[in-house]
């Protein structure tokens, strides 16, 4: 401790000399990528625990039976060598009991998720400092299996996350639509995810467009959408950010028809011989083109559907955000230019044993496991670390056996 207190107070003393002068650097502090770091330091380990308010009340209570669950979490990752105690970084360790969760027709669950996040140990005027964010983290989701897939195609379909390697007996996962690998630990014998039709997914797309149809033509007849249609630019604008969005919307199922409604949108401009002013003209105009593409969309998927044989119709969806020759993105069976659709498994959380069981682990990696690191300098030693924790089968047992029978 001696030599640590020694260490800070140098620093202190140096005040913006070493900041300059990078060949009179403190014992102890590296110079890397253009920032200064502490990584002979020992660090600091911080824990924190958070509970969803509507968990703490029920009863009998379930948050006490989840938060000692984590805390075994927490005991298996903080007796990992590098953390105990850690060096050259800070680590946190985040326990939280989040609010049920589950589709409305399918067994409900109760997540919880333990979060480690390792910060590199930079070198400021007054002594270590670390940064509010980092990048380097790993977060063990408990009973939430929405986290084994990305962002939905549409409603609760998804793309199938790829199988990239084996992690000690259980999948690791490319989940498509977000960056994030997964590695998925599951107490069910059922299939993790089941096989969406192409009749299905097309049918699921009409149904979004004629509720946004619906929707659409009862805000047109209501009194306060025909005072917006004279209302001030604010209207306008707010009017505008739909658009957009239902704009990025139609992008993930067919590119070229969103261009296309984007460009009519723009040249629409004021109606010939209508409005005197660009605000009161365009909120009914966006309206109007708004509900003509949903009505749009709804005839070519119709129409599409309709092209179908009944063994296409039987068959599994295949989908791709880059398909350009239909509305829906519906592609060939192609693993090297689409993916499957798939639903999650309604039966991987079985309802009938406790909420609190653990069932099932996702574990997410902010880099893909075992990655390689030539260097552990500077911002590198904290995924270094977690990358050498990603190796130790020992530790990863462990947590495999919170699963309960």
């Amino acid at each position: 401790m001696k030599h640590i207190y020694l260490l800070i107070v140098g620093l202190a003393l140096s005040g913006t000399v070493f900041a300059q002068e990078t060949d009179k650097l403190p014992d102890g502090v590296e110079w890397y990528d253009g920032h200064y770091f502490m990584p002979y330091l020992e660090g600091t380990a911080e824990e924190t625990w958070q509970i969803a308010p509507e968990v703490s009340r029920t009863r009998p209570s379930h948050a006490n039976v989840l938060k000692k669950k984590l805390e075994r979490c927490a005991a298996i990752f903080k007796s990992y060598g590098p953390f105990n105690p850690p060096q050259g970084m800070k680590v946190t360790f985040t326990g939280e009991v989040l609010p049920l969760g589950g589709e409305k027709d399918q067994p409900r669950w109760l997540p919880s998720r333990f979060r480690i996040g390792a910060y590199a140990t930079l070198a400021c005027d007054s002594g270590p400092c670390w940064e509010t964010t980092t990048d380097a983290w790993i977060t063990v989701h408990f009973n939430n299996p929405r986290e084994m897939v990305g962002t939905p195609v549409i409603n609760d379909i998804y793309a199938e996350p790829r199988m990239v390697a084996d992690f000690f007996g259980h999948p690791e996962f490319d989940r498509i639509l977000v960056p994030n690998r997964a590695v998925v630990v599951s107490s069910s014998k059922q299939e993790l995810f089941v096989p969406v039709s192409r009749e299905d997914f097309i049918l699921t797309l009409i149904a979004y467009f004629e509720e946004s149809i619906s929707k659409g033509e009862r805000q047109a007849a209501s009194p306060a959408a025909r005072k917006t249609a004279v209302a001030a630019p604010a209207a306008r604008s707010d009017e505008q950010q739909q658009f957009d969005a239902f704009i990025q919307e139609i992008k993930r199922y067919d590119p070229e028809l969103a261009d296309r409604l984007k460009q009519t949108y723009l040249e629409a401009g004021i109606m010939p011989g209508q409005a005197k002013t660009q605000a009161e003209q365009n909120p009914e105009v966006d309206r109007m083109i708004v509900l003509n593409t949903w009505r749009e969309a709804v005839r070519n998927l119709k129409a599409e559907l309709n092209a179908m044989s009944p063994s296409e119709r039987r068959s599994q969806a295949w989908w791709s955000n880059t398909e350009k020759s239909n509305v829906s993105g519906l592609t060939p069976a192609n693993p090297a230019l689409s993916r499957p659709l798939v639903r999650l498994s309604p039966n991987l959380i079985d309802r009938n044993k406790p909420l609190t069981n653990i069932q099932l682990l996702v574990i997410e990696w902010s880099m893909p496991p075992r990655s390689e690191f030539a260097e552990e300098t500077g911002y590198n030693l904290p995924h270094a670390r977690l990358s050498e924790l990603s190796r130790d089968q020992k530790i990863w047992q462990q947590l495999f056996n919170l699963i309960d029978p």
